[in-house]
């Protein structure tokens, strides 16, 4: 097996162009476009770890914001959050090119803080 040991891949045809073929080799998909771009980890509504996320604000309760630290280049990204309680959603009225909103619920349908809540997105950057 090969090694290869490189601190930048950039494509041949142009720079964000890198082509990855699939386990059987019968499909190719831009690497770029599989990987996350931003993620976090938080507790007690505090961030615990984080890639491409800058800070993150309790704004009212079961509502917490977090802000990317580079932008998306448009709002369409898409993203997952969980969390130990009832219903958890990404809200659409918070999203843009560098935040999101996460609303929290218990079974009774009323906003409650997260105790730890686990968020991915995937899209293109600025």
């Amino acid at each position: 097996m090969s090694t290869i040991i490189a601190d930048n891949l950039t494509g041949k045809t142009a720079a964000g162009n890198v082509t990855v073929t699939s386990e059987g080799g019968a499909a190719t998909f831009q690497l770029q476009q599989g990987l996350a771009k931003a993620w976090s980890y938080f507790e007690d509504q505090s961030v615990t770890t984080s890639f491409n996320v800058s800070s993150g604000t309790d704004t009212s309760a079961g509502v917490f914001d977090l802000t990317f630290t580079n932008a998306f280049s448009t709002d369409d990204w898409s993203g997952q959050y969980t969390h130990e309680d009832h219903v958890n959603y990404i809200s659409a009225s918070g999203r843009a090119t560098n935040t999101l909103k996460t609303v929290s619920k218990n079974s009774s349908n009323t906003n409650v803080d997260a105790t730890d809540g686990n968020v991915v997105v995937h899209g293109d950057l600025a």
